[in-house]
């Protein structure tokens, strides 16, 4: 719901994203992780003893394991049917940032080495 509701506003941030891809956020998105916990708070409450704690946290629990299944299951055949499966302008120039930002590390490394004393008979051949 939230990732529709800001849709507007995150779709002109940065790179934005597609409305395809706001629909995979909301499929693969954190499901259990707040339920889980919010459920162990109230089943340490003294109002929930005993066997009403456990199987509230039990229900909750099999729920996100339930979401977990289901959705991590089906997301690569979610992701095909979007189409979301091949690269965009954006992600190809994030890449070639990234390969040049490593290329240059890569570099600057070598030199660093080649000044060593341990490696001053190499042949970058």
């Amino acid at each position: 719901i939230v990732i529709f509701l800001f849709f507007p506003l995150i779709s002109r941030m940065g790179n934005g994203i597609t409305w395809r891809e706001a629909v995979f956020m909301s499929w693969g998105g954190l499901r259990g992780a707040v339920g889980l916990a919010m459920a162990m708070a109230v089943a340490l409450t003294d109002k929930f003893h005993g066997a009403d704690g456990e199987r509230f946290l039990f229900h909750v629990g099999g729920m996100a394991l339930l979401t977990l299944v289901i959705n991590g299951s089906t997301g690569a055949a979610l992701l095909k049917a979007l189409g979301l499966l091949t690269s965009t302008p954006a992600q190809a120039r994030h890449i070639d940032d990234a390969r040049h930002k490593m290329s240059l590390e890569v570099k600057a490394k070598y030199v660093e080495l080649a000044k060593m004393r341990l490696f001053s008979d190499h042949d970058p051949g």
